[in-house]
């Protein structure tokens, strides 16, 4: 039967996730009832349905996907889930130097569909050395993700990518995530990229849908985030490393962003994980044979 494919014309506005772009990593997150915001970043994402549907969106492209469905957003390709009711599922996010031959086979192209699925006997064995294992070596990782991307180049038809607003968007992102710690602008941004500054304005705000600064602070929230994360330095210390000038306006971003205040978070953090995010617990539980 023919899938049926849906294109969305307005999206959320989509956020770099520059957390998501170490090399030779990969993490493994469950998700219950969770919408995924529109997002993109360097590293691979796969997502595998394991109850209920979920709404997959990548590049302006959805699919509803079901139980034993999966879907793989190649390097800084745009994708959000959401869940429609009741859902549980899993994503695998890996860096490209993991699966370096396919990485560079589908550089420049993107699918024509998202959905693909897995015979019987590699799911049990993507479910016991991948996804259920915590510690995978090298050699049994990158086995279980070229297995994943064989099945996903047999299945879905890849076309050269021609979005233009696409390639500006990751210009756009690229230059921000080197110089977000500096004191840059728009204007600064449009003469090191070789734009005219009206033009390179109206696309961000075309692209970004929010105002330059805006932008900009979400990296900076996002790299003291991780700061935090680490529980050493102090918020001021954390506010000026992050490329703030105060640790007032610190504060108002952060909680602009997140909610909460730096404190708060870092709070937070200390605590269990949120409901969300599933602590893998039983290798040898079958998520495919619910």
């Amino acid at each position: 039967m023919k899938q049926i494919i849906n294109y969305r014309t307005e999206v959320s506005m989509p956020i770099h996730q520059i957390f998501n772009t170490s090399n030779m990593s990969y993490n493994v997150r469950f998700f219950k009832n969770y919408t995924v915001e529109n997002h993109f970043h360097k590293n691979f994402e796969l997502i595998v349905v394991i109850n209920g549907e979920i709404e997959c969106t990548i590049n302006k492209m959805t699919e509803i996907l079901h139980p034993g469905d999966l879907a793989l957003c190649l390097s800084n390709e745009m994708h959000m889930y959401r869940p429609l009711g009741e859902a549980y599922y899993c994503c695998i996010v890996f860096s490209e130097d993991l699966i370096a031959s396919f990485s560079n086979e589908v550089k420049g192209k993107r699918g024509t569909s998202i959905r693909f699925n897995m015979s019987d006997a590699m799911y049990a064995y993507i479910n016991e050395s991948l996804i259920y294992n915590k510690n995978p070596d090298t050699f049994l990782l990158k086995s279980s993700l070229y297995a994943i991307c064989s099945a996903f180049k047999q299945q879905i038809v890849l076309e050269k990518n021609t979005d233009t607003e696409h390639a500006l968007m990751l210009s756009i992102s690229n230059y921000i995530n080197e110089h977000y710690l500096d004191d840059i602008t728009l204007k600064s941004m449009s003469e090191e990229l070789k734009y005219q500054y009206n033009y390179l304005s109206r696309c961000f705000a075309k692209i970004f849908n929010m105002p330059f600064k805006d932008f900009v602070n979400t990296y900076r929230i996002e790299h003291a985030m991780l700061l935090l994360d680490e529980n050493k330095k102090s918020i001021a210390q954390i506010a000026y490393d992050s490329g703030f000038q105060s640790v007032r306006n610190f504060n108002h971003v952060f909680r602009k962003k997140t909610g909460i205040t730096p404190i708060e978070y870092r709070m937070n953090k200390k605590a269990k994980s949120p409901d969300w995010e599933m602590e893998i617990s039983d290798p040898t539980h079958d998520i495919f044979n619910e």
